[in-house]
């Protein structure tokens, strides 16, 4: 009768025991993350063992002593964080080479570009559109397209003042084309262009060889990226970067000096 009893003490402190780790270092596991969800996940891998542990109690009360009890409770929490990363592993495998799938489905089936203009008609930027055929879909929102737009003279990256997508995508995308439609501006242009409620009319020139080598570039095609579908092409039509200065002095635009 006391080698039953003192069973069920020595389960009844790993219980404990458990449960003083998990909220105690359970905070060393956020670092400083505003989630806090250290102790969240120490106190569930806490429950777990508990529940491995007596249900090991349990089956085997009537021949366990106490070596193999103390055994037991010291390899629960590592026999339970193992088999919990071994499934997570799993899954998370699964859902790789499902998203794979899915991206080696779909297929960029048109890209489109035509003048950007400001408000009051006028050409300040290129709009991009492309549409993408998603095959089986596309679960995970993070190998949604992404395009950039170049020009060789003077080289640069054009800014994204904005974009859009339709139909609407709500959590994934389903099993039909998508149109996608990216706004892009001169870095040169004053941050009135590029940002929503913001009141700056200035141009943005960092020297005055910088500005002449800008407005005294020819017109040229731009280069068009598309990840990750690793899409590179020239745009349909060629525009001259002094033609969005021009037209951007008529949306308002200064020189600030």
């Amino acid at each position: 009768m006391a080698a039953k009893v003192d069973s069920r003490l020595i389960a009844s402190g790993f219980t404990a025991l458990y449960v003083a780790v998990a909220l105690l270092f359970g905070p060393l596991l956020d670092r400083g993350s505003w989630l806090h969800l250290g102790r969240i996940v120490l106190l569930s891998l806490a429950g777990l063992s508990i529940g491995v542990l007596w249900s090991f109690y349990a089956i085997f009360r009537l021949r366990l002593n106490t070596v193999t009890l103390l055994a037991a409770g010291a390899l629960c929490p590592v026999l339970v964080t193992v088999c919990l990363a071994q499934a997570l592993s799993l899954v998370r495998g699964a859902s790789e080479r499902k998203t794979a799938r899915q991206v080696t489905a779909s297929r960029i089936v048109e890209v489109t570009d035509e003048l950007l203009l400001g408000s009051k008609g006028n050409p300040i930027g290129v709009r991009v559109r492309y549409r993408v055929r998603y095959g089986e879909g596309l679960d995970d929102l993070g190998f949604r397209p992404f395009a950039t737009l170049h020009v060789d003279e003077p080289s640069g990256n054009l800014w994204e003042s904005s974009e859009s997508v339709a139909p609407e995508v709500t959590g994934a995308y389903l099993k039909a084309d998508y149109e996608f439609t990216d706004d892009y501006v001169p870095s040169f242009l004053p941050r009135g262009f590029l940002f929503a409620h913001t009141v700056d009319p200035c141009f943005r020139w960092s020297t005055e060889a910088e500005r002449a080598r800008v407005l005294g570039s020819p017109a040229q095609r731009f280069s068009i990226t598309i990840q990750p579908y690793r899409y590179e092409a020239k745009t349909t039509n060629s525009y001259a970067l002094r033609t969005f200065y021009e037209g951007a002095l008529k949306e308002g635009a200064m020189e600030c000096r």
